[in-house]
């Protein structure tokens, strides 16, 4: 006998000092457990009967040796029956055993592997073989069976005592599991839940896995064979992809009556954690977690378990104190870490394993470390320009940098490692919308507004970045009422949530260095810093602000208003145009929220009620004919503008004398009235005339209208329309119509845009999109205005281009680079190198725009390899219209660089960067998660095996010339020097771009040309037979298409010709 408090000392010191509990508090196997309500007070006796104490209680103890075989659950099915809510897949489990979810057939049996280990480390194996055996857990497979089922090896691994440790290695068997989600614990859950002088017991469970049996139809599956001997699993195993999904939800349910007993128990697998707020109630409820634990059979690890209340404990690798109410770290962690970082060591190289294991420690310790994910990040991203994969080899070598050992700098400080967080869940938290637009940004704290203009540099920035940046200005400016306290944020851009709470990201450096300069600010300015996700029609007021303007067709009037409307007229019901912030009735219609009524009022029948709409000026028309022909009542509010084609209508659909609206400041507002309308006037503002309404205005059909408004491309109608808005918040401000104002209102915005410093063929593209949507100016577009087409001449001549005819970036770099790691060895190399590398090199070896790269199609009747894998011939996808149109569609031809065999040293290293090569890999690997027959697909989440736009691919381009700057330890060149390849890589400027990369090399020209008798002939640069034509005819049948170098030559007539040079790795 021994008394509780003392248990964990006297069981460190003898390991086979066990436990029970009083007769009649736990159900034998096979018998009822008593009701719930004798769980809840214990009862406790000494040896001769009597009542105890709780300082008094004593248990006995059972030798360990009667506890080494396992006692299936199923012995305690009565029990786990008794659990309240209990799944029926639980109780299956528990009853029959589990089985596999296999997500593919089960792997067929392709023979016995035996395991094989050297002499030390077999007397390790016949001990776990011996111990497994003794335990039940495994079980010895008949002669007659062996040639069947699914064998895995075990191999041995150093424990951190220094000794050994068997696992068997079910790697191939779970490549057949089904990959299902589950929640365990996290840091940050155990962080929330301890309250201030809690008291702490800890519970290990012993042989966790083994509390669960596999069913013995798939006991075959998990077989090993060791000296001659076939085993088998009777239980659940530790490797199965599975397991910890399994006992999760299993123990998840055993612990459901403790909880709704009140008892605060918080469990990892095996590692629980019980909460109390007083040593005594610690103590009580730790006798009624473990009186369960031996009615539903669990076994109790005493060694692990520290079973004396305490307000200071180590649970999870981290040490909790809630006297102070922070965490830490546990001292062996620490000490690994700085191990592991004290070997990254400047002109070292170190595996990818070993960096795989440090990035493991330092991930688990930012579950900890305040910002410890951020400091993280910098080693993150110089891996990646070095070519790490988790998927690679992990034994290939990477030399460590100085840049590499600069990303650690934070890591080698202990008193960050000594670092965490403040424990319990924060009572209240400050929240703040922002949102951004193209023009501007806005925010919305507690009724209170802010906004600002993008000048300069962030005119063109990515619209991501700039909702980052608006986050970063909106801290900026409530910071007095944010200082020191939990802030949430709320945008709706998913990047900016992402990069906030994941503290940076890999996929965009712009983003993580917005994000690592938000996250470092305000360290010491705010306790917390979230971000949550808003739907942008709920982020109304943020995004009025950010768009410094209304949104045409949002307008609501002034409830005052309203009320002088309702008691002239009566109450309407209805709101035929409304959102769920500016509607005026009890019911509405709207166009893309979530409505009573529908969606779209135009789209549904109207209800035999009291009607009100005032709907967009471009919708009237429409409302104007449903009322005349269905004959409906309403209550319109519309415009005087006797100068529209529709007000004749109106008026003749009149239903007495319409009313004058008594003009107010406050008279319009947006945004459920965070933001106010401009002053009187301003209202012909939201007269926006769609280009599609002024041809219905003309007299022209639907059908004509519709066909008219397809000859422009979906991205040019998008892109119009953004012009178009500018242009309209810009007249709403001045009181002017976009649609009819003069021609002096459109070169005043114009010159405002051309003052910002916008290029000429910036401002090309507002005119044709005014032209597009204005109403003609003296018979004549406003695009075809003289003072417009000389505005344009003058800034022109004011401005013009400045377009890098030299790019500063090497060519002869980044082929070099692709030649090596990370873009080398191409089988293992990720999904993301693989993809960008094969962008880069269709789009050089093509000559194509992206638009054109983007039409390609991997269909069997599109993609075409030719024998030998010499050529590829790619076709685009049926319907593609390029800009540029063609009677037939014309195939890109890639030809490939020395194929193998290999003849010489060189080329080898050739057929690194050759396009066929990098298509072959491309198009088998992204069939894994195709889910378009588009050639270039997504590779990453959220949008992963998606078509990939024009923009993305762009960006892959870019991606690939950065990644190989860095990986050759060169600074990544500048976004002005990429602009060749950020303008869609137009066909004429990919050619011009060509030509001018010279090599270091001698210039080698070779000018191929067809003889009549079909053998080729090599002439002379000089030849005077060679003209600009011949040349490029003979250019485009040498079938050779990389170009890297060229100039420009004077031929005989005078003519200048760009000629590129294919002498292909010569550079």
């Amino acid at each position: 006998l021994m008394s509780l408090p003392g248990l964990q000392n006297t069981a460190a010191s003898d390991e086979r000092t066990p436990w029970i509990f009083p007769p009649g508090l736990v159900a034998e196997p096979g018998r009822s457990l008593p009701p719930r309500g004798s769980l809840e007070q214990l009862v406790r006796q000494s040896p001769a009967g009597l009542p105890l104490q709780v300082s008094e209680l004593e248990v006995q103890l059972i030798p360990e040796a009667s506890l080494e075989r396992l006692v299936p659950l199923v012995d305690y099915l009565t029990a786990w029956k008794l659990l309240p809510n209990v799944s029926a897949w639980v109780l299956r489990t528990v009853e029959k055993g589990y089985s596999i979810q296999f997500g593919a057939p089960p792997p067929p049996f392709d023979g016995v592997f035996p395991t094989v280990v050297g002499p030390e480390q077999a007397l390790v194996m016949e001990q776990e073989v011996v111990s497994l055996l003794r335990k039940e857990a495994i079980e010895v497979v008949p002669p007659q069976d062996r040639e069947s089922g699914f064998y895995s090896r075990y191999f041995i691994v150093p424990k951190k005592d220094g000794g050994l440790r068997p696992i068997i290695d079910l790697r191939r068997l779970n490549r057949s599991v089904m990959k299902l989600k589950f929640k365990m614990l996290t840091i940050k859950q155990v962080v929330s839940q301890i309250r201030s002088e809690d008291w702490f017991v800890t519970i290990d469970l012993k042989d966790a896995y083994f509390h669960i049996s596999i069913l013995p139809q798939h006991r075959k599956f998990l077989r090993f064979a060791f000296r001659g001997k076939a085993y088998q699993y009777r239980v659940l195993p530790f490797g199965l992809a599975l397991s910890p999904r399994t006992f999760t939800k299993c123990m998840d349910a055993a612990l459901v009556p403790l909880r709704l007993q009140g008892i605060r128990i918080l469990n990892y697998i095996d590692d629980w954690l019980i909460l109390a707020a007083s040593e005594s109630l610690a103590a009580r409820h730790r006798d009624v977690v473990l009186a369960h634990m031996k009615a539903l059979g669990l076994r109790l690890n005493a060694k692990k378990s520290v079973l004396s209340p305490s307000q200071r404990t180590t649970y999870l690798g981290v040490v909790w104190d809630s006297t102070t109410m922070q965490a830490r770290l546990s001292p062996a962690r620490i000490e690994s870490i700085l191990t592991a970082v004290k070997r990254v060591k400047e002109g070292r190289s170190l595996t990818v394993k070993q960096f795989q294991q440090l990035l493991g420690l330092m991930a688990a310790a930012s579950n900890v470390i305040p910002f410890g994910l951020l400091y993280m990040r910098p080693l993150q991203w110089w891996l990646k320009t070095k070519g790490f994969s988790p998927r690679g080899n992990p034994l290939r070598m990477i030399k460590v940098t100085r840049r590499g050992l600069r990303a650690l700098d934070m890591w080698k400080k202990p008193w960050f490692l000594h670092l965490g967080p403040v424990l319990g869940a924060p009572c209240r938290r400050v929240s703040l919308a922002t949102d951004a637009s193209l023009t501007g940004w806005g925010a919305v704290m507690s009724g209170r507004s802010a906004r600002g203009l993008w000048s300069g540099r962030h005119l063109s920035w990515h619209i991501n970045c700039l909702e980052m940046l608006a986050v970063f200005r909106a801290l900026k400016y409530f910071l007095p009422d944010l200082k020191d306290r939990h802030v949430l944020v709320r945008t709706d851009s998913t990047a900016a949530v992402y990069y906030i709470n994941h503290h940076g990201g890999l996929r965009s450096r712009p983003l993580y260095k917005l994000a690592h300069q938000i996250l470092v600010w305000s360290q010491d300015k705010l306790l917390s810093l979230r971000a949550v996700h808003i739907p942008g029609y709920l982020n109304v007021g943020a995004d009025i602000l950010s768009r410094q303007g209304p949104r045409p067709g949002e307008w609501m009037l002034h409830p005052e208003v309203v009320k002088q409307i309702w008691r002239i007229f009566g109450p309407a019901q209805v709101d035929l145009f409304a959102t769920r912030e500016n509607t005026q009735c009890p019911l509405w219609f709207s166009l893309a929220h979530p409505a009573p009524l529908g969606l779209d009022a135009m789209a549904q029948t109207w209800p035999r009620l009291r009607l009100y709409a005032f709907p967009p000026i471009a919708l009237l028309p429409g409302v104007l004919e449903r009322v005349r022909r269905y004959g409906v009542s309403l209550l319109l509010v519309a415009p005087h503008w006797p100068g529209r084609v529709w007000f004749s209508s109106l008026i003749s659909l009149l239903d007495g004398s319409p009313w004058e609206i008594p003009v107010r400041r406050d008279l319009l507002s947006q945004g459920g009235g965070y933001h106010l309308a401009p002053p009187p006037g301003a209202v012909e503002a939201v007269g926006v005339a769609p280009e599609g309404a002024q041809l219905i205005a003309s007299g022209l059909s639907t059908e004509v209208v519709e066909t008219i408004l397809q000859s422009r491309a979906p991205s040019t109608r998008k892109l119009y329309a953004l012009k178009w808005k500018l242009f309209t918040s810009w007249c709403g401000e001045r009181q002017q119509d976009p649609a009819y104002c003069p021609v002096g209102t459109v070169l005043e915005f114009l010159q405002a845009r051309f003052s910002t410093g916008l290029a000429h063929s910036t401002l090309k593209v507002y005119v044709a999109a005014i032209s597009a949507y204005h109403a003609p100016l003296g018979g004549m577009s406003v695009g075809k205005n003289p003072l417009v087409t000389r505005f344009l001449r003058g800034a022109l001549r004011l401005r013009p281009p400045t377009r890098p005819y030299i790019p500063t970036w090497d060519l002869a770099v980044v082929l070099e680079a692709l030649c090596r790691p990370p873009f080398e060895p191409i089988e293992e190399i990720p999904d993301r190198l693989l993809t960008i590398k094969t962008a880069l090199l269709l789009a050089l070896t093509s000559l194509k725009r992206v638009g054109d790269l983007q039409a390609l199609s991997v269909a069997p009747s599109h993609l075409e390899f030719a024998p030998g894998m010499t050529k590829a011939f790619l076709y685009p996808r049926p319907g593609y219209v390029p800009k540029v149109p063609t009677n037939t569609p014309q195939p890109v031809v890639l030809q490939a660089f020395c194929p193998p065999p290999f003849r010489e040293p060189d080329q080898q290293k050739q057929n690194c960067i050759c396009p066929v090569r990098a298509l072959d890999a491309y198009v088998h690997r992204a069939a894994l998660w195709r889910k378009s027959e588009q050639l270039f697909v997504c590779y990453g989440p959220p949008k992963k095996g998606r078509p990939a736009t024009k923009q993305t691919i762009s960006r892959w381009i870019v991606d690939a010339i950065s990644t190989s700057y860095e990986s050759s330890d060169l600074p990544s060149p500048t976004l002005l020097t990429l602009e060749p390849l950020l303008a869609h890589l137009s066909l004429q400027g990919l050619r011009s771009l060509v030509a001018v990369f010279r090599t270091q090399l001698e210039l080698r020209i070779r000018c191929v040309s067809v003889h009549p008798s079909g053998i080729p002939a090599e002439r002379s640069l000089h030849s005077p037979k060679l003209t600009p034509a011949g040349f490029a005819r003979a250019f485009m049948l040498s079938g050779v298409p990389l170009a890297f170098s060229g100039r420009s030559v004077s031929f005989p007539r005078g003519t200048m010709v760009t000629y590129v040079t294919w002498d292909v790795l010569s550079c």
